[in-house]
């Protein structure tokens, strides 16, 4: 199942797959699933983080 996310993304946001692939179909076109183990949002105005750990399993 493909989600377009474009309806409800702010702009700037993702970018338009027709310019790299013609269909979902396509050969070329791969996906990767990641599961990430630590995310680290870092603020802009004065470069503090705040950062998540998955749980061990």
């Amino acid at each position: 199942m493909l989600l377009d996310h474009t309806p409800t993304a702010p702009l700037g946001a993702g970018y338009p797959l027709g310019n790299f692939w013609t269909s979902p179909e396509d050969p070329k076109l791969h996906v990767l699933r990641l599961t990430p183990w630590r995310v680290q949002v870092v603020r802009g105005r004065d470069l503090r983080s705040r950062i998540w750990r998955a749980e061990e399993p």
